[in-house]
């Protein structure tokens, strides 16, 4: 079960690297989330005149949101290393992506159903595309905790430079986890920046290095 499992998540991830999928996926979370905006309002079968209308919808959506996804270089991103920046654009241009499609809507296309399903199906369109991106991106985090042991890491200045450097770790990084700072500033002590804590100045290094089991330093003031 569990390598079925592994099987499973490592194609599933291998996905989130491949453009042409990530646009056939983007298509079906839509189409789905036009779907659900249809059946939560009216019925779950679409029956009627609005069966048409439903059809018309997720073609349009599709081609509204997929176009500013492709003008903003959105499928040029590999999306299981993405930053929150590149989840901030997806967002932007996912906006832009609905006000299109209801401009069209509305203007061209005379559009007189229930304009609650278009808010739900603008809702529920981000959700399901950043939460198909989020699983990837749990996913490389996953197998990289469990492909090798990391090392703990404690970084020396816990500057511009230090926070950047943390974050990037976090992030990427296969090998290291970062634990805290080291910093000279006495007014940090005790405080917190990436979500990691400042331990103290340079007399404090021996008993960190102990007390926290620290493998790696590393050096993040420009200066030095």
């Amino acid at each position: 079960m569990k390598f079925f499992l592994d099987r499973l998540s490592s194609s599933w991830l291998k996905l989130g690297q491949r453009n042409g999928c990530v646009v056939v996926i983007d298509l079906f979370c839509l189409a789905a989330a036009v779907y659900l905006g249809y059946a939560l309002r009216l019925t779950f079968f679409i029956a009627g005149g609005y069966r048409g209308e439903m059809l018309g919808s997720i073609a349009l959506f599709s081609i509204s949101v997929t176009c500013c996804f492709a003008a903003g270089k959105i499928y040029r991103i590999i999306w299981p290393r993405a930053s929150v920046e590149e989840y901030a654009k997806l967002f932007r241009l996912y906006c832009m992506g609905v006000l299109l499609y209801i401009i069209l809507l509305y203007v061209f296309t005379g559009y007189v159903g229930p304009r609650s399903s278009v808010a739900i199906l603008s809702s529920l369109g981000i959700i399901f595309m950043g939460g198909v991106r989020a699983s990837w991106r749990m996913l490389l985090v996953t197998n990289q905790d469990t492909a090798a042991a990391k090392q703990r890491a404690l970084i020396i200045g816990a500057g511009e430079a230090g926070t950047m450097l943390a974050r990037d770790i976090a992030r990427n990084d296969a090998k290291l986890v970062p634990i805290g700072f080291i910093d000279e500033n006495p007014a940090l002590k005790g405080m917190y920046l990436a979500s990691l804590k400042v331990f103290g100045g340079k007399e404090d290094l021996p008993r960190v290095l102990l007390d926290e089991n620290i493998e790696v330093v590393l050096i993040a003031i420009p200066s030095a």
